[in-house]
């Protein structure tokens, strides 16, 4: 007796790429957009769009970032199915916030050279100050050298 198996009733458990192409899809449609307009947005044909949403190409971080720059898709809902689809704008706070960060201690850095520096030449300064204006040192017994 040969059984035979419905492929149907075998449910595959879910993947990143299901899940990244089924957020797309989600998106694209929230966006109230069809497959070609969303693949003029992103640069590539109808069919790749549907290979995308379907699971069957792997979504590349090229496409997610022109979904991210054009359409303000977050990147953690994307990823990782939380927060809002839309990103609200603390993404791109935080990268903004990480460039004033690094230019902030580019700026410190030099300020710290700068003070490193004028040390040096204060204790130059004092060292020269004490050789030339200190007295003659004194003889135990108090007679002058």
């Amino acid at each position: 007796m040969k059984t035979t198996i419905n492929r149907e009733k075998i449910k595959k458990k879910p993947t990143s790429l299901t899940r990244e192409s089924e957020r797309l899809k989600f998106f694209r449609l929230s966006e109230g957009l069809g497959q070609v307009e969303l693949g003029l947005i992103i640069g590539c044909h109808q069919t790749q769009v549907f290979k995308y949403e379907n699971g069957k190409n792997i979504i590349p971080i090229d496409v997610v970032k022109i979904l991210h720059s054009k359409l303000n898709l977050s990147y953690k809902w994307f990823y990782d199915g939380e927060g809002d689809p839309k990103d609200t704008g603390g993404e791109k706070k935080l990268v903004t916030n990480i460039s004033e960060m690094a230019n902030t201690i580019q700026l410190l850095e030099t300020n710290l050279k700068a003070i490193r520096a004028e040390l040096v030449k204060l204790g130059a300064d004092y060292y020269e100050f004490k050789r030339t204006h200190s007295k003659p040192k004194r003889d135990i017994v108090g007679t002058k050298p």
